[in-house]
């Protein structure tokens, strides 16, 4: 069984509200999206969404580079056998970037495992009778103080156990406390700068909000300064976690084996897909690190589906983030409702595949841009 038919689709799908943190402010997401079809009509759906400041790429370009390089990538990838598959996979992607990787991965995971008739993480972990709820983090924007105040409340009285706050503007002090006020001392909260400080700064900051009993600082200064990073390790009361300065294996290996960090985030679009993701995941426990599954702005039900599967096969992560589709744009393109519920509480997918079905109407409203490419005999 091989590839028949890709599809590439660039789509554009509005916010319900802005969503700011210290790199960006967006109100809407654009998105990448890849289908496959085998020659038995079994189709594969994945997705990522290219941030030039994080891997260099842009949704153009990812189209782009798939467009003139994929059919030829996977021409003779067999479905067949997983072990052959799964390495023939990896080969045919190696030296694509990150999230062009990531959305015919997934895409390309989902065909074999519904052709199988599989959950997508059975392919990489027997959890089918173990891990059966997961609990995601509340995200905060960095807004100003009302709408902290508005959000902190929602996820108080949503029951959210751990809340992450994005940082790194001048109000993040009164924020930051307004939040541990209204939602008390038990609840877990996270920083997350996304690189918007300078080492000294950083350690400052840090220095000065860890009375508000914070677990840890996502990205507290830029991915090109390690020794920074370390320095602001070394010196902080607070654990740190890698966001932007980790997003391959060879990255992963660095930054633990140098002890730059204490965690990791690893979000699919950014690191590859789920073969690079779980190899981090690897990497991190063998040094003793933590790591969270975490996920892009804007988001739909496909990458909310298959954050969803990561979770399933990596079960010692310490946050999990995503699956937000329904809270934040204007119309998802799937069927299923993917999203969280009370308390960031979600099941497990256990259909084939990635366990959701593209809803055709609304995901041909969103697309601006599309080709596709079939196998020449």
């Amino acid at each position: 069984m091989i590839i028949n038919e890709v599809g590439l689709y660039l789509i554009r799908i509005p916010f319900r509200f802005s969503f700011r943190h210290a790199r960006a402010s967006r109100k809407e997401t654009l998105n990448l999206i890849v289908t496959i079809k085998l020659d038995n009509g079994i189709k594969g759906v994945g997705e990522s969404i290219p941030r030039e400041y994080v891997t260099g790429e842009t949704a153009d370009g990812c189209f782009n580079f798939l467009e003139k390089d994929l059919m030829g990538r996977l021409k003779g990838l067999s479905f067949d056998e997983k072990e052959s598959f799964l390495k023939g996979l990896a080969d045919a992607l190696d030296g694509v970037p990150q999230a062009a990787r990531c959305a015919v991965e997934i895409a390309c995971l989902d065909a074999f495992s519904r052709f199988h008739n599989l959950p997508l993480y059975g392919l990489f972990t027997q959890q089918r009778d173990g891990v059966d709820k997961f609990c995601y983090s509340g995200i905060m924007s960095g807004d100003g103080l009302s709408k902290t105040l508005g959000m902190a409340l929602f996820f108080k009285f949503y029951g959210f156990r751990d809340i992450k706050l994005k940082v790194g503007f001048k109000n993040d002090i009164n924020r930051l406390r307004a939040l541990r006020s209204i939602v008390g001392g038990s609840r877990d909260i996270r920083l997350d700068a996304n690189g918007a400080w300078k080492v000294e700064e950083a350690i400052e900051r840090i220095k000065a909000m860890a009375p508000y009993n914070i677990s840890m600082v996502e990205q507290p200064v830029g991915p090109g300064d390690p020794t920074g990073f370390k320095r602001v390790t070394e010196e902080s009361q607070v654990k740190t976690m890698a966001d932007e300065s980790l997003r391959t294996p060879v990255e992963a290996e660095e930054l633990a084996r140098e002890k730059i960090c204490h965690s990791f985030n690893i979000r699919l679009s950014k690191c590859g897909g789920f073969l690079n993701s779980i190899k981090i995941a690897e990497i991190a426990e063998k040094y003793g690190l933590s790591f969270q599954i975490g996920c892009h702005v804007g988001e739909t039900g496909i990458l909310g589906a298959a954050g969803r599967h990561l979770a399933a096969c990596l079960p010692g992560a310490r946050y999990l983030e995503g699956s937000y589709s329904r809270f934040l744009l204007t119309g998802d393109i799937v069927n299923e409702d993917v999203n969280f519920g009370r308390g960031g509480m979600a099941k497990k997918l256990d259909g084939p595949g990635l366990g959701i079905e593209i809803h055709e109407k609304r995901f041909s409203k969103y697309v601006y841009k599309k080709t596709v490419l079939s196998r020449k005999e």
